[in-house]
């Protein structure tokens, strides 16, 4: 390896400074195995002197470091057992003990020219046909070609690789030994290795042991600490004590790994990121970045080390059952297809153009693509196929059809009846499903389950479980040994890193859900207990060998799938599950939502009832780019969030307010049309603006469904409750029924249409509900926040004024500036969206103000009754009358001003509130009087005045009409 690393050209353009630089940044990063001595600060000073050298000598250094490097993070594939000897057909290749029932084989030769070949082992002294065959899948295939290739395979179940001499290449047909490996006697198998137990310096931290399972896998059991560290991380490094140039270990999922918690005793998995392993460091512990703090740790010597080696992701990379590759006839398609289940279809690295009008996933049972055929579509819009460019893509047959009753999978075009690409489907394909591993048999603590279901690539599904809670460290559990034991690991039940089975926890009966750790799957592991880590027992467990399953991939789809709590806030809208788990809860909620709608839940502002003031809250929310936005939200008040003077008001993130983000994403999936949310806090995480979250009584919560701000805030909602709402989060279990499937939302009302004031040069303005999809989202294009200026009785019409003449307003916008929400200073500008009191100095240089702030006393047109919807009305006026005007003082005359436009003001302004954005629209500026076309006509551009005709006469308004209709027309022709 030194030597082809040497003899490769390396290219030398950089300067001395900038290789002696890099060459310091490769010590700070080499691996201990290298030797700590090159580390020294000798060699850091000397290469501090390449700036003196000329820039060849630097590159020679930086490549010899960068060699070394390569050496000590060299992949370990466990212990090396052999060479196969070569006997015939060309087998080649090294042999390595990954585990004890696990063989990986690097380099791997064989012509695939037997007729019956198999990986064969035995107990004889030379391979013969007493030996047993070793199937790489459920196919049982004989062997084809390889070159240089790494193959692993598993030892039948329930023995492993010592209780065989040798492993071969053996031909069945002609009994002959291709090429074999013999296992030394005496050789010991890699397995965990207990470093024995953590003794913190700080924080309370300890744990009963710390154990490497495998090369980049470790256990903590029983560790504690009592999380008042402000940055603290599991940490590992290369020197000789920890310090900050060490990394983070992962711990949970996700890209922040800061332990923001205490731990209690809690036994979990910690995960080196690829491409170090344990032969890479010397130490492993909890370690404060901001106070540069070892809290404990324990050294690591990689010399003593034999421990199994992590496979990494082999399992990740199973799609199903491989059907084939598209044949390419047109328009780019390619891409390769698996069967995820019976009726699921994957495409992996699908490209195709999308230039085709009516092109679709098409399957049929003809001999070939024809235009008999069944449509697949991708979701219930049904729409043609779009561009794609190495893409994933999952389909889902009909109800009551599977792929097998199909021939062939096509992208068919039905507008011009032509196949652009296909694969066939054989008959005799085997489809993926779930396999029973049988009856989990009692051991103890009457631990049994009628069956245990492996559903997908990382699910487990016990049914009619039964555990009688006894255990005092019990867990469910999963390793690659021939039997359970110590050196296994937690498998995940509930939400939350501690998966513990609590003492006194019971189960009669119930179904259980139970997933592989993250980067892990089934065909990781060859068994699956119920395990109690203490007494080192095995309460009940079953063995598999995971190279016979065909079984579905895991999508993914969904986190935890069931949450032992769920409550409805709305029918067949709107649902929040929860679990608490030690310290945190963990909730996901579901809803029928649109990207851009948010959900929120939370804490209720008030002890004694359901208060959206002052709520505790997470906001989530599908982004308009298909990314997710969780964020915890304070709703100080009903308005948008915004500036009193140096203060914060309203619905505003905590960081508005001076407080921290404390939620933390989990997960999201859309699933037949339902969006579902899954984060993660504290109970009490501190923060003086969150609230405490209680376990061992009721309270009252706060929900919310509303759309997203253009400035990624939320808007005032659309439905909120109409009562009182208390749920009790301790509560041992509730439900929710499932969402109903919609195969066609039901589309959006239309808009009603926009209202103009035209020749009116009295108006008054007052605060108003803006009608939401229906109203000011229909006429600006833009989110509002619930509320919006109401002109003469009218929802934020288009006003048309004309230069030289003078208007007088008068404002009923508010005027205590105390009560922001009810304080909404009335002023003309060029701005679009308003709210001026809100922008940076820099944005305000872009602004124009004609007139204002002008404030008066507070009129509002109200819903008269709560929950009423725009979608019940027909018609504004309808929504109108259901409005009532409600006045502060109904006697108090409004704040009046007047407004001369004249030969400086655009021909489009726009009337908003100071303090707010989004509740106002355009004034149009003209040099004469205008009579306006119908509102049916197209909404006109923003940066366009309408369509107009002068006051000159009859003649003129009927031949301005009539060139109106005939461009329209003439349009109509042009684009058809």
């Amino acid at each position: 390896m030194l030597a082809g690393a040497a003899n490769r050209d390396w290219e030398v353009s950089a300067s001395p400074a900038f290789l002696a630089e890099q060459t310091e940044n490769q010590l700070e990063t080499t691996y201990p195995q290298i030797g700590q001595n090159l580390r020294g600060i000798c060699l850091v000073n000397q290469t501090r002197k390449l700036t003196s050298m000329d820039a060849s000598s630097a590159a020679r250094i930086v490549v010899f470091l960068l060699t070394l490097q390569a050496v000590a993070s060299a992949p370990y594939y466990g212990k090396e057992i052999g060479q196969f000897s070569t006997r015939f057909h060309l087998v080649s290749g090294t042999v390595y003990a990954v585990d004890e029932t696990t063989v990986m084989i690097r380099g791997f030769n064989y012509d695939g020219l037997g007729p019956d070949a198999f990986f064969w082992v035995g107990t004889t002294d030379s391979p013969s046909s007493t030996g047993q065959p070793i199937y790489l899948d459920s196919s049982q295939s004989k062997l084809g070609a390889y070159s240089n290739a790494e193959v692993v395979i598993s030892m039948p179940t329930g023995q492993k690789i010592t209780d065989f001499k040798w492993l071969s290449v053996w031909c069945r047909m002609a009994a002959a030994n291709f090429g074999e490996v013999i296992i030394p006697p005496g050789f010991v198998l890699p397995a965990a290795h207990d470093l024995g137990p953590l003794v913190g310096t700080q924080h309370e931290v300890s744990a009963k042991k710390v154990v490497i399972l495998d090369s980049r896998t470790l256990r903590f059991e029983k560790l504690v600490y009592d999380g008042n560290g402000p940055d603290a991380y599991f940490w590992a490094g290369v020197t000789e004590i920890p310090d900050e140039n060490g990394f983070a270990l992962t711990w949970r999922e996700g890209n922040n790994q800061v332990i923001p918690r205490a731990f209690a005793n809690e036994t979990f998995i910690v995960k080196i990121p690829p491409p170090r392993t344990v032969y890479d460091i010397s130490y492993v512990g909890l370690w404060c970045h901001l106070a540069k703090a070892d809290f404990g740790h324990i050294k690591i010597n990689g010399s003593e080390l034999n421990v199994p080696a992590s496979l990494g992701t082999q399992g990740m990379d199973y799609h199903g059952q491989l059907i084939g590759e598209f044949v390419t006839l047109d328009h780019g398609v390619e891409g390769t297809v698996y069967a995820v289940d019976q009726r699921r279809i994957m495409l992996r690295d699908f490209s195709y153009d999308g230039s085709a009008p009516d092109a679709f996933l098409w399957a049929g049972v003809s001999d070939l693509p024809s235009v008999i055929g069944t449509p697949l579509y991708l979701d219930n819009s049904r729409e043609p196929l779009g561009a794609y460019g190495d893409s994933v893509l999952v389909v889902e047959l009909e109800e009551g059809t599977k792929i097998t009753d199909y021939k062939w999978l096509s992208v068919w075009c039905r507008t011009f009846q032509v196949n652009f690409g296909y694969l066939n489907i054989s008959a005799s394909l085997s489809l993926p499903d779930k396999y029973n591993l049988g009856a989990l048999p009692t051991k103890a603590h009457d631990v049994k389950a009628d069956a245990v279901y492996i559903l997908d690539a990382k699910t487990f599904f016990f049914v009619n479980f039964f555990y009688d809670g006894a255990g005092p460290d019990t867990y469910f559990w999963a390793g690659k040994t021939v039997d359970p034991d110590a050196n296994g690991f937690p498998l995940i039940w509930k939400t939350g890193d501690n998966q513990i089975i609590p003492s006194g926890t019971v189960f009669s009966g119930e179904n259980v859900t139970v997933r592989m750790p993250p980067d892990m799957t089934v065909f990781d592991i060859t068994y699956v207990s119920v395990w109690c880590q203490q007494a080192k027992a095995d309460f009940g467990s079953i063995k598999f060998n995971p190279d016979v399953l065909n079984i579905p991939p895991f999508l993914g789809r969904d986190e935890m799938s069931e949450l032992p709590n769920c409550a409805v806030m709305i029918d067949d809208e709107f649902q929040a599950s929860w679990m608490v788990s030690g310290s945190s809860i963990t909730v996901r909620l579901s809803g029928r939502v649109a990207k851009g709608q948010y959900l929120a839940f939370g804490i209720s502002g008030s002890t004694t009832r359901t208060l959206m003031d002052g709520s505790d809250v997470a906001v989530v929310w599908e982004k308009e780019d298909g990314s997710t936005g969780v964020v915890d939200y304070n709703l100080h008040s009903k308005q948008q969030c915004t500036l009193r003077g140096d203060e914060r008001v309203g619905a505003c993130e905590d960081t508005a307010f001076g407080g921290t983000e404390n939620v933390d994403f989990v997960a999201y999936s859309d699933v037949d049309g339902i969006k579902h949310f899954t984060y993660t806090r504290l109970l009490d995480t501190g923060d003086s603006i969150d609230k405490v979250i209680l376990t061992d009584q009721e309270m009252y919560i706060s929900w919310a469904l509303g759309s997203i701000n253009p400035d990624g805030r939320v808007a005032k909602h659309i439905k909120a409750p109409l009562g009182d709402v208390k749920l009790n989060f301790g509560s041992a279990s509730s439900s929710c029924p499932p969402f109903k499937l919609t195969l066609t939302p039901p589309p959006d009302r239309p808009g009603w249409p926009k209202q103009r004031i035209n020749l009116e040069e009295e108006l008054r303005v007052e605060i108003g509900q803006n009608g939401g999809k229906r109203g000011y989202e229909s006429v600006t294009g833009k989110v509002g926040w619930g509320i919006a200026w109401y002109v003469n009785g009218r929802l934020i019409p288009e006003i048309h004024v004309v230069r030289g003449v003078n208007y007088t307003f008068t404002v009923f916008g508010g005027d205590d500036p105390d009560q922001s929400a009810r304080y909404h200073p009335f002023y003309l500008t060029n701005d679009t969206v308003g709210g001026y009191a809100q922008q940076t100095e820099d944005e305000k240089r872009y602004v124009a103000i004609y007139s204002g702030p002008h404030t008066g006393p507070y009129c509002e047109w109200k819903v008269r009754v709560p929950g009423t919807s725009p979608d019940q009305y027909n018609n504004f006026a309808e929504y109108k009358a259901s409005l009532v005007l409600a006045c502060d003082d109904p006697n108090a005359a409004g704040t009046t001003f007047s407004w001369m436009p004249d030969a400086n003001t655009p021909d489009v302004v726009y009337y908003q509130c100071y303090t707010h954005r989004f509740l106002g629209w355009k004034i149009f500026v003209t040099d004469e009087a205008v009579t306006l076309q119908p509102t049916t006509l197209p909404r006109v551009e923003e940066t366009q005045p309408p369509m107009m005709t002068t006051k000159a006469g009859a003649d003129s308004t009927v031949a301005v009409s009539l060139m109106v209709l005939l461009t329209a027309l003439l349009a109509s022709l042009t684009c058809q």
